[in-house]
């Protein structure tokens, strides 16, 4: 299982899963071969999206959702299975097949490893969402904001769906997400589901009374 990688000269780097310390012959052949059919894929989106105006978009929360839908395909490749079945590494690799889709250049702190704000993962999260949860967003810095609550604590992307939902009701004024309400609801949210071990749960055992019971304790 491995994933390939570039650096700035073209140098192919294997990247295998969190605790693979080899890599193996076969694993480097299918890493390869997973590559072509990656590399073919996201230049068959980018014409795709090029015609659909992706390039002519003002840079904001519709324009990377656009490309977050598109990129909902990673997900059922069979290879991409075998490769990198927990969506961990492949992020990294997109920067390197479909550049002028990013935001910006790959950043220094994206070079080595898929970090909390790579681009690619952000969007295709966004991409998961229905169209309109991404009206009440209303900003792409709502967005990331939100996004980040989760980031710092990969356990809670279980049950993304019913936290975010619980997020964006103690957020909104008159359909849309207030600023202020918003830092305020994060507050709480981090308070009860932050990062650190003894507050790490398994929210998805919960009902969604048990959930609402919870999360609006952070409030009080």
């Amino acid at each position: 299982m491995a994933i390939v990688w570039r650096t700035s000269d073209g140098e192919k780097i294997y990247k295998a899963p969190s605790g693979w310390s080899s890599i193996g012959k076969r694993p480097r052949e299918l890493a390869d071969e997973f590559d072509r059919i990656l590399s073919r894929k996201m230049k068959t989106l980018t014409k795709q999206l090029r015609k659909e105006g992706y390039f002519k978009m003002k840079p904001g929360l519709s324009k990377y959702y656009n490309l977050g839908k598109s990129l909902q395909f990673i997900e059922d490749l069979r290879l991409r299975r075998k490769c990198d079945p927990d969506l961990e590494n492949i992020w990294r690799a997109l920067y390197d097949y479909a550049p002028r889709l990013a935001q910006r250049k790959i950043p220094k702190s994206e070079e080595r490893s898929v970090g909390k704000r790579n681009f690619f993962l952000m969007c295709y999260r966004l991409g998961q969402l229905a169209e309109i949860t991404v009206e009440k967003l209303g900003t792409w810095t709502n967005y990331e904001d939100i996004y980040m609550a989760f980031a710092g604590s990969p356990h809670l992307w279980k049950d993304w769906g019913r936290l975010l939902n619980w997020i964006l009701a103690k957020s909104e004024e008159n359909g849309r997400i207030d600023r202020n309400k918003l830092r305020q609801t994060l507050r709480a949210f981090r308070k009860v589901l932050g990062k650190k071990p003894k507050m790490k749960r398994d929210t998805t055992v919960l009902s969604e009374a048990e959930l609402t019971r919870l999360l609006d304790s952070s409030l009080i």
